[in-house]
Parts: C-alpha cells; sequence; structure tokens
C-alpha cells in the first residue's frame, strides 16, 4: 500500500468514523497500561500500543479490535534503548490521528513545563468499564505465587493511587492496597495490590473475557474458573 493510497483510507475514517464503546475501553486501559498518546504538529493525537515479541499475538489482538484505525500492516520494531531496563525488542503498531484519541488526551495526560505528564484523575475512572481495567491488568498487571494480584501503576504518585484504592472499592467493593517497591535507580514507586480473596473476586469477574483473550495472556487469569458470554 502506497503512502497516498494510506493517507486516502485515514482521510476516510477521520471523516467517517468514531471509537465504539469496546474500542474506547481497550484504549484506555491501554493508556493506563503499555500504550501511550503522541502528540503530532496540528496537536492532534495518535495512539501507540507496544509489546514484546511474547506477546506479539496479544498486540495482533488489540490491533483487530481498533480495526480501521490502524491502516499500518505489520507492527514497526523498535530496538531496546540504552540503558533502558528492557531488553527486549517492541512491537508497535500507531493508530491514524483522529479527534477521538485527541479527546482522551484531558483524561490521561496533564501538560506540565511544556511536556505531558501521565496523570488521572476520578472523571478519568468513572469512564471505565471492567474491560478496560482487564487490558490494563494484562498490560501492566501479574499473578504472584501466592495467588495475589498486583498491578505495577509506577507512573502514578500516591494521590492518584489513594483515588484508585477509593474507586475499586466504590465501584466493585474490592479492596486495594498500596505498595512502594524500590527501583534499582533509588527511586521508591507504588503499585497496587490486591490480597488473595480479593484478587480472587476480581479475576472471577474477570473470567467473561477468557474465551476472547489471546492464550498467550490467559496465564494471568489462571484462577478464574468460570466463563460467561462477553458483554460486547
Amino acid at each position: 500500500m502506497t503512502n497516498k493510497e494510506i493517507r486516502k483510507i485515514a482521510d476516510k475514517v477521520r471523516k467517517n468514523c468514531h471509537l465504539s464503546l469496546i474500542q474506547k475501553q481497550l484504549c484506555y486501559g491501554g493508556l493506563l497500561g503499555d500504550s501511550n498518546l503522541q502528540w503530532r504538529n496540528n496537536g492532534q493525537c495518535r495512539l501507540r500500543m507496544s509489546h514484546s515479541g511474547k506477546q506479539l499475538d496479544y498486540l495482533e489482538w488489540k490491533k483487530s479490535i481498533l480495526g480501521k484505525f490502524i491502516v499500518q500492516e505489520k507492527p514497526t520494531i523498535e530496538l531496546p534503548r540504552k540503558g533502558s531496563f528492557s531488553k527486549q525488542k517492541q512491537y508497535n503498531y500507531f493508530t491514524i490521528v483522529h479527534q477521538d484519541f485527541t479527546d482522551m488526551a484531558n483524561l490521561f495526560y496533564r501538560r506540565i513545563k511544556g511536556k505531558h505528564i501521565r496523570y488521572i484523575t476520578m472523571k478519568t475512572f468513572k469512564l471505565l468499564d471492567l474491560f478496560a481495567i482487564l487490558i490494563w491488568y494484562l498490560d501492566d498487571g501479574t499473578l504472584t505465587k501466592n495467588k495475589e494480584l498486583r498491578i505495577y501503576s509506577n507512573a502514578y504518585n500516591i494521590s492518584m493511587h489513594k483515588m484508585i484504592k477509593k474507586w475499586f472499592w466504590h465501584k466493585y467493593k474490592i479492596e486495594a492496597k498500596i505498595r512502594i517497591s524500590n527501583h534499582r535507580n533509588g527511586n521508591k514507586y507504588y503499585y497496587i495490590c490486591f490480597n488473595v480473596r480479593n484478587s480472587k473476586k476480581l479475576l472471577d469477574m474477570f473470567a467473561q473475557y477468557l474465551s476472547i483473550i489471546p492464550s498467550v495472556m490467559q496465564y494471568k487469569l489462571l484462577t478464574s474458573t468460570t466463563i460467561r458470554r462477553t458483554p460486547y
């Protein structure tokens, strides 16, 4: 496909299409996790989704959900940066620039000293449904050997973590705990975790999506046994 053809398709999508509910929730969950918005010269945004080679099937699954909003046929490959914590290649998909992605900027970023910094509020979380939380968990979460669920929400400060904790309780009656992790660079970071009982409750809620989640990510949902039909 030529660049001219790509631009023509992108212009048509921008003019005639908007994100569906499930597409928005995929983006919301990704922006809490491994995705990010990129600003173009015209002030509009596109979404970047990035995963390692081990999670390539997961990345392709995300692409299939976003459909026509990704014109790119194959992912680009990004080599590890010097000094980067990760030593793996990253595979990237970029959406087209679209007003729907630009509208998400105010929900997930604040412009501070000329830079766009991740920043979330209760307004952000009130837009999230369970599918968005699942994507966040699949991106940034893990299930420990003790069957405790953790979400490495390192990008957010303590006040944002307190807000997240409050939201989980009011939304799902699930008690989240805030923990501190010492990074190798000496900085301290916060993350969200759940005890065994609350982890099982959350994982049982996720179980309705187990049949549509790529097999490469299903290990994160191992304690879920009840599979229900997806609501989408």
